[in-house]
């Protein structure tokens, strides 16, 4: 074989390496935090933002009620999280008060349960942040953190002006054992919002049976989807 054709070949092994290191490395992934569960995104460093609440860069598109849970706002509702931080952080609420609607907003129930030992009021109400404490807490679905708001005397019909009634709230997210729970606290079935619309209509439109049976009948609405 001549000097050439050894070259020749030796060059063709050289391309050939190279070609093969260069499929086989593999294709490193993008940071995407939207993948992240509730319980990575909850505990994100808070040193982007003077106030105690992380700043969630969560998911922002509606997720699958059965996906809420105590931390679902840290986790995938970043507007509402960074809200309640701009708030904390101009001192529209401040001590113990500030840890209940933390807590209820974050489902730190801890933090919640500490705020209102330390005589916090459970109906916190900030202008222009669109949750009280028990409006964030059933949102979320997080029946621990409503169990100790209506413990603490919170009103089961108090919500923020042109906001929906914690019971229908509820309604909307289909927990029944939220639903229940303010029914016995003596929230109204009866009770509409800005737009006229009860929890019991809702849910006689929705047809959840689960949550209608938790719902005492109002006279002149349905009790079931269709029903006169």
């Amino acid at each position: 074989m001549s000097r050439r054709s050894t070259l020749f070949g030796l060059g063709l092994l050289l391309i050939g390496a190279v070609a093969a290191v260069l499929l086989a490395r593999p294709v490193l992934p993008t940071t995407d935090q939207s993948s992240s569960g509730p319980t990575a995104a909850a505990g994100k460093s808070s040193s982007a933002t003077s106030s105690r609440v992380p700043p969630s860069s969560g998911r922002a598109a509606p997720l699958g009620l059965d996906e809420r849970g105590c931390g679902w706002f840290v986790a995938y509702e970043p507007m509402v999280v960074n809200a309640l931080n701009a708030e904390l952080a101009r001192g529209a609420l401040r001590g113990a008060g500030a840890d209940v609607l933390e807590g209820a907003v974050t489902g730190d129930t801890d933090q919640l349960r500490g705020g209102l030992a330390a005589g916090g009021p459970p109906d916190v109400v900030v202008p222009g942040f669109e949750y009280t404490p028990l409006t964030a807490a059933v949102s979320a679905r997080c029946a621990a953190a409503v169990t100790a708001l209506l413990a603490a005397g919170a009103n089961p019909g108090l919500a923020p002006p042109g906001r929906q009634p914690p019971l229908l709230v509820a309604v909307l997210v289909a927990d029944p054992e939220i639903v229940t729970l303010l029914i016995e606290a003596g929230a109204d079935p009866a009770a509409t919002d800005s737009n006229g619309v009860s929890a019991r209509s809702v849910a006689a439109a929705l047809g959840d049976p689960m949550v209608l049976a938790g719902l005492p009948p109002v006279p002149g609405e349905p009790t079931s989807a269709g029903a006169p």
